[in-house]
């Protein structure tokens, strides 16, 4: 579901546009996370859209599971062959100890395939509570 904030970027925003943007090549990365027991029908199948791709070899998957606010996480990871090296990178940067700022928001977004000015829209608006 595309919300209202997403329709009014000056950029496409990614979400729920996953498959179709690393078909095209303009997408390295997806990241999706649930909590480990929790998956429903909905999600099985999307995922198993792009698991038909992992088989062909076009994309890499990796599940990374972590413990978080009570809860345990699963991290589903979908990269383009050429650009595995950046589930490696989310998972560091996830892990790396301190406060989530924009600097970390800036390299999530690089490693999922945003652009710098689309990164400079995003920390602006995030970090003046527009988003929310």
């Amino acid at each position: 579901m595309r919300t209202e904030w997403m329709k009014r970027q000056p950029y496409l925003v990614h979400s729920n546009l996953e498959l179709g943007l690393m078909l095209c090549g303009v997408k390295p990365l997806a990241v999706f996370v649930e909590e480990y027991e929790g998956t429903s029908e909905r999600v099985k199948r999307y995922l198993r859209m792009f698991d038909r791709h992992v088989d062909s070899g076009e994309f890499v998957k990796r599940e990374h599971a972590v413990a978080a606010w009570g809860y345990r996480l699963r991290y589903i990871f979908y990269a383009l062959a050429a650009e595995a090296w950046r589930i490696e990178k989310m998972i560091e940067l996830k892990a790396r100890p301190g406060s989530w700022d924009a600097e970390r928001e800036r390299e999530e977004g690089s490693l999922l395939g945003y652009e710098d000015w689309m990164n400079d829209i995003w920390i602006a608006q995030y970090s003046t509570g527009v988003l929310s």
